[in-house]
């Protein structure tokens, strides 16, 4: 009996090795699947540096900007060729606002500070709407990052503003153009002459 367990110590281990390493070796070099590691295949597959590129938009959608940069440039345009702060009736006429409160409104000086901005003149512009004079290169640097991602697949750094900053800045746009310049000593922001049939 001691040989017999002698014996049987001594071929156990090379028997279930032997199975274990022959079956190992029929499943990695198998011809169902390819000679490199299973393992190495999944860590390649969920590569966290592989990040796939996000599709741009396609077709005319990507032409957008084009509409909305004609839109601009018809806007300045007839700013341009109908000056708003010469007290002459324009064609679309003036500010309802005007027309019906006798006050400014949120709106009101909005084609006047475009015009001053054009010829240069900061100082008229602020004059004429401030808050809006703020919020332009918030806006020109958001139509270009828009533009140059959609037309060239440039991606430039986006503004990553809190949705407060959005929600107070509408309301302080309002608030001052309806309300606060309208108030005394504020006259420096007041527009006096915005009856029916005069610019904006």
């Amino acid at each position: 009996m001691p040989g017999a367990a002698a014996c049987w110590r001594g071929n156990r281990p090379r028997s279930v090795r032997g199975g274990v390493s022959h079956v190992r070796e029929a499943s990695v070099s198998s011809s169902a699947y390819p000679p490199s590691s299973p393992v190495a295949a999944v860590g390649e597959m969920h590569d966290p540096r592989a990040v796939p590129a996000t599709p741009g938009p396609r077709g005319w959608a990507r032409l957008s900007p084009l509409l909305v940069w004609a839109m601009l440039g018809a806007a300045f345009g007839y700013v341009l060729a109908f000056n708003p702060t010469d007290r002459k009736p324009d064609p679309l006429g003036g500010c309802g606002w005007y027309a019906m409160f006798h006050s400014n409104g949120p709106f009101c000086g909005g084609t006047r500070m475009v015009w001053y901005l054009l010829h240069g003149d900061l100082v008229g512009a602020a004059r004429s709407h401030l808050l809006a004079l703020v919020g332009v290169p918030f806006a020109v640097y958001g139509l270009v990052v828009w533009t140059a991602g959609s037309l060239f697949g440039v991606r430039l750094p986006r503004l990553r503003l809190h949705w407060s900053v959005y929600v107070g800045y509408a309301v302080a746009f309002v608030v001052f153009g309806a309300v606060l310049r309208n108030l005394p000593g504020l006259e420096w922001f007041h527009l006096d002459y915005m009856q029916a049939g005069i610019g904006l």
